[in-house]
């Protein structure tokens, strides 16, 4: 029955969703209306789990795989892991993969993940929808677990750390009350804690990023279907929206090593800005392969690895954050599936902001 509930919700919109899913339905409120095209309709997991692709982004033909050769690589970055929503692993490949190759390691049993990330001394940070949760294994190879939090306040779809074993930010793309994104800090032994949220947030909340102040970002919808991005100062209170963004849909964030804020646009736009706390100042605008929803930089922070949902590839861009820019070098797939979903892409570690 719950099969066939999910079933029905994958038609309908995102107002009605959380009525709808045996996962998100501990709660009789429904979620506002966007009144946008792009994000009232989701993809959703065999119980309602929420996948950030909305069912509108579909093919429109595939691109064909680029292969090409990397530019500067970083030592200290040795891979890039990438998860699927629909898959159950994430695949961690050896870095530069211009050649192409298979993963070099498996992290298994990783159900419904949209986002993952990477902390600064090369921890992974995987978010799980089902159950909710936030798993984090020790740098290189595909390392060991080294702990684990269950999130009882919402779907987990993104997280970003500075330092793992201190605190990782959680971002839940659906509060189970609310139905709308917010943010929840966990830790290892202290569990997740309250969410933090914004009255402007209106719909799912995708990307979630922090710098080294402790400061936090989340990038979602007001109820009007504009995209947004919230800044909230120490990662707390109400936050405030950013002033000086524009964007046509939700995606992935990033912080670049001159504390530049990195915000994609699934639609196949990368925007970085100055400041965004709250107000935004835009320092240069990029073109992506494809649609894409979640990336990071390498130790470096000159190159940014992105999932591209589209294509089902890998996408590796040289990064230059003094325009703010990112040029196309190569693709790799090996090992993944378009109809999995590969929506992010990250490097461990992955830069100091």
């Amino acid at each position: 029955m719950r099969l066939l509930t999910s079933a029905i919700c994958t038609t309908v919109a995102v107002g009605l969703l959380a009525g709808c899913s045996g996962n998100l339905g501990s709660s009789s409120s429904s979620l506002p209306n966007a009144g946008s095209a792009q994000s009232s309709r989701v993809h959703t997991g065999a119980h309602g789990e929420l996948s950030l692709i909305p069912s509108w982004a579909h093919p429109a033909g595939i691109q064909r795989l680029r292969l090409g050769h990397a530019i500067s690589p970083d030592a200290k970055s040795k891979e890039i892991y990438v998860s699927e929503f629909y898959g159950t692993n994430v695949y961690g490949y050896k870095n530069p993969n211009s050649s192409n190759a298979a993963p070099n390691c498996t992290i298994s049993s990783q159900s419904y993940v949209n986002g993952i990330g990477s902390d600064t001394k090369g921890e992974l940070l995987v978010p799980t929808g089902s159950p909710s949760g936030i798993n984090v294994y020790k740098k290189s190879g595909c390392g060991a677990l080294d702990w684990t939090q269950t999130d009882s306040s919402g779907q987990a779809a993104d997280a970003a750390s500075i330092k793992a074993s201190s605190k990782v930010y959680v971002g839940e793309i659906a509060n189970y009350t609310s139905g709308v994104g917010d943010v929840v800090i966990c830790t290892k032994t202290g569990g997740c804690g309250a969410p933090v949220t914004n009255s402007s947030i209106a719909n799912y909340g995708a990307g979630v990023a922090v710098d080294k102040a402790g400061d936090c970002w989340m990038s979602s919808f007001n109820s009007s279907g504009s995209a947004i991005i919230v800044y909230w100062k120490g990662c707390s209170g109400s936050g405030a929206v950013a002033t000086g963004y524009s964007a046509s849909s939700y995606g992935g964030l990033f912080i670049d090593k001159k504390g530049q804020l990195g915000a994609i646009d699934l639609t196949g736009t990368l925007r970085v800005y100055k400041g965004c706390n709250p107000a935004c100042t835009l320092v240069g605008t990029s073109t992506l392969q494809g649609e894409s929803l979640f990336g990071n930089l390498d130790t470096k922070g000159k190159t940014l690895a992105v999932g591209d949902f589209i294509n089902g590839d890998v996408d590796v861009y040289s990064y230059n954050s003094s325009s703010g820019t990112a040029t196309f070098q190569y693709s790799f797939n090996n090992g993944l599936s378009a109809s999995l979903q590969p929506e992010a892409a990250v490097f461990t570690p992955t830069n100091k902001p």
